[in-house]
């Protein structure tokens, strides 16, 4: 009366999903009527490891309601196998600590998360320590950061703090539009031009500013936003 009834172990060398690959993947399976669930799922890359569970349907379900729902966590992963598993193609990279949710109907798939990142790189910008959460919406290609900080190490972060400290110590918020390629958000801090990697010479300042446009344009010496 309730079909197909399937459980069972993976074991995987060198797997892959669109740009991300790991070296090894390990997880159970069970398969009831028309629903997929995997547990304990284990990713290992190098350093790096991600684990997590895994439901997801191809029956019937209400308009709007989520087909697949993955929760997972990572450890020292690079940032661009998160963003090759989510297939996109963003000009940033470092190595990442976290969590995410990927969820919703098929045709509209979330991604909410939290992470941490060290040695971060993004759009000409060296970024030594970043957290943040975020949001994404797939196929509306739009990316909400409602709260990011940035130093210069990661226990300049300190979430207990109200800002971060040391000679970088940024915070804002940004929404992006990965279409268009544009952001509209607020930055504020300490900026220093050396940690973030710009030539020329080293300018240091508080800063209160509003990010509108472009994501980066020709400015002299430096690409800014």
């Amino acid at each position: 009366k309730e079909g197909l009834l399937l459980l069972g172990k993976v074991d995987v060398t060198g797997p892959r999903w669109h740009e991300a690959s790991a070296d090894r993947l390990t997880g159970g399976v069970q398969i009831h009527g028309d629903r997929l669930t995997a547990t304990r799922i284990v990713a290992d890359r190098a350093e790096g490891r991600a684990f997590g569970e895994l439901w997801l349907t191809w029956g019937d379900v209400a308009p709007g309601a989520d087909q697949i729902d993955m929760c997972y966590r990572a450890h020292r992963l690079p940032v661009r196998q998160g963003l090759g598993a989510a297939d996109l193609d963003l000009p940033l990279s470092g190595i990442a600590s976290g969590w995410a949710r990927i969820h919703g109907p098929y045709e509209r798939l979330l991604i909410d998360g939290q992470a941490l990142v060290e040695d971060g790189h993004a759009y000409g910008l060296t970024l030594p320590a970043v957290s943040g959460g975020f949001h994404l919406d797939l196929e509306g290609n739009r990316l909400t950061v409602p709260e990011f900080r940035i130093a210069s190490s990661m226990g300049q972060l300190d979430p207990a703090l109200e800002q971060p400290s040391g000679p970088l110590a940024l915070q804002g918020s940004v929404d992006m539009d990965l279409l268009q390629e544009t952001w509209r958000g607020q930055l504020c801090g300490i900026v220093d031009t050396e940690a973030l990697g710009l030539g020329g010479p080293r300018i240091q300042a508080q800063i209160t500013g509003r990010l509108e446009g472009p994501w980066t344009t020709p400015f002299g010496l430096w690409p800014l936003p």
